[in-house]
Order: structure tokens, then C-alpha cells, then sequence
């Protein structure tokens, strides 16, 4: 009896962590599926100087497949940025990385982004086809030998961490608070995370990628390090970035440093959206 307790405490920790991933899993779908996630996104435009009208009409610079035919339009001078509708003018700020003003009509949203010093404008629809067709996700099965205990090592200070974009031409960047080494099959790596001391977050690429997972590389939220600087990396909570459903994500690559020689064969699946 007592050979079999080891054996039945495993069993039982394993089914406890099955259940944790089960509900992360259900967690993450709900996300996605949710009013204006990733699945609405349906446009991004890049505003130049002058006037930007958006709408689904044939004269609208920034022309949407569906929707009312002229929504309004940002007027920007390269200083100022304004949104003009139903007569009306609103200043807005071009500098805001995220808009903290959404502007809604109907099934429709839409708000300015910031990205490697070039303004843009991201639109959503809750009515998307994307949204409206989605079956679902697709994982590995869970696998307790992909959580990997890593150990945080801080820089002196956050280093800029500058990644390729899917869109061609531009760079995604953030703040890195420091690397995180860990071993795999008798080897060390080390990969450089962004976040800060609330979390890190990790794009990775690895030889599964194409074969099984999303061709770009996928994401792992990582929680902060303990006092001794260890960390969890649980692959089995690896995640597409929204790049995958859309064409209008601006989503960084992994950097050289992030590209694994190994495949993880946990987390989310791709086979196509």
C-alpha cells in the first residue's frame, strides 16, 4: 500500500492539472468568441495626411466589405487627428498606442493605433463571418513533461525588444524586463520575455510550427518569478496569436533568440482558419 501512494498522488496532482488546463481552455475559446475579440477584426488602415473617410461606399478611402456606406472620417495634419461625423468634429490623440476612444455604430467599432511610429485604424464588426463560422479550438493533449521550471534572470534595466511584424515593413516594440533560461533534452536555452513585474509574456517559435501549430509562432503567458527568480513554463498553455484568423492583426514574429530547435507538441493546434 504504501508503494502506491507516490503513484496515487501523481495520479491525483495529474488529474488536478488536467482540470486547471481544461478550464483555461474553455477560458481561452470564450475569449476569442466574445463581442469585439479577434475574431470581429476586419480592417486595418494606415491614416495618411488629409481626409480618411470610412464606409462601405466605392469613395471611401478606407472601404469596409459591409456596413453603412459612410461612417465618417479622420481628418489628420500630422499633428492633429480628428474625427468628423453627423457635423460634428472631436479632437482625438494620435499618440495613444490603443484609442482609448471606441467609436460604435451598429455591429461596427473602430478605433486609432499606434505601431513603430505609423498611425493607424482598427476596425471590428460582431457580425463578422470569422466570428459567425468558428468551430472551435484545437489542442495537443495535455502533457504534465511540458511544464518546464525556468529561471528568470532580470536586466539591470528593460531593454527595448524590437520583433518583426506579420505586416511587412514593420516592427512590434516593447519593454523586456529580462530572459528566462530553462533545459530540454539535456540542453539550455534562453529566451527573452516582455512584460513587466506583474508577468511576462513569450513569443516562441519551434520545429512544429507549419506541422501541427500556427506557421508565425504562438504565445505563452508566463507568471511573474518567485523570490528565487523560478518560473513555470507550461507549454501546454501555448496560444495562436490572432494573426491566425485574420490578416488585419499586426502580431510580432519571434525574434532569433525565441526560435526553439525542438518541436513542442503542446498547446494550441492550427489546421487552418
Amino acid at each position: 500500500m504504501k508503494k502506491l501512494l507516490p503513484l496515487l498522488l501523481l495520479m491525483s496532482l495529474g488529474a488536478a492539472a488536467d482540470e486547471d488546463d481544461a478550464a483555461w481552455r474553455a477560458a481561452r475559446e470564450q475569449r476569442l468568441r466574445q463581442a469585439n475579440g479577434w475574431l470581429t477584426l476586419v480592417g486595418l488602415f494606415w491614416i495618411e495626411t488629409g481626409d480618411n473617410s470610412l464606409g462601405s461606399a466605392p469613395d471611401c478611402r478606407f472601404r469596409l466589405e459591409a456596413g453603412p456606406a459612410h461612417l465618417g472620417t479622420y481628418r489628420w495634419d500630422g499633428h492633429q487627428l480628428s474625427w468628423l461625423a453627423n457635423g460634428q468634429e472631436t479632437v482625438c490623440d494620435p499618440d495613444e498606442a490603443e484609442g482609448s476612444t471606441v467609436w460604435r455604430q451598429g455591429s461596427i467599432s473602430w478605433y486609432t493605433i499606434r505601431r513603430d511610429g505609423r498611425l493607424g485604424l482598427r476596425v471590428k464588426d460582431n457580425d463578422s463571418p470569422v466570428r459567425r463560422e468558428f468551430k472551435g479550438l484545437e489542442y495537443y493533449p495535455f502533457d504534465p513533461g511540458w511544464r518546464l521550471t525556468g529561471h528568470f534572470k532580470a536586466y539591470p534595466e528593460a531593454r527595448e525588444m524590437r520583433s518583426e511584424s506579420v505586416i511587412s515593413g514593420l516592427e512590434e516594440v516593447s519593454q523586456s524586463p529580462g530572459e528566462i533560461e530553462f533545459e530540454r533534452n539535456g540542453k539550455r536555452y534562453s529566451v527573452q520575455v516582455s512584460g513587466d513585474q506583474q508577468g511576462y509574456s513569450l513569443m516562441f517559435g519551434d520545429r512544429s510550427n507549419g506541422h501541427g501549430s500556427y506557421g508565425a509562432g504562438r504565445f505563452l503567458d508566463i507568471q511573474a518569478a518567485h523570490a528565487d527568480g523560478s518560473v513555470l513554463l507550461d507549454f501546454n498553455r501555448a496560444y495562436n496569436p490572432p494573426c491566425c484568423w485574420t490578416p488585419y492583426a499586426t502580431c510580432p514574429l519571434p525574434t532569433p533568440q525565441n526560435r526553439l530547435d525542438f518541436e513542442v507538441l503542446a498547446g494550441e493546434k492550427f489546421s487552418g482558419h
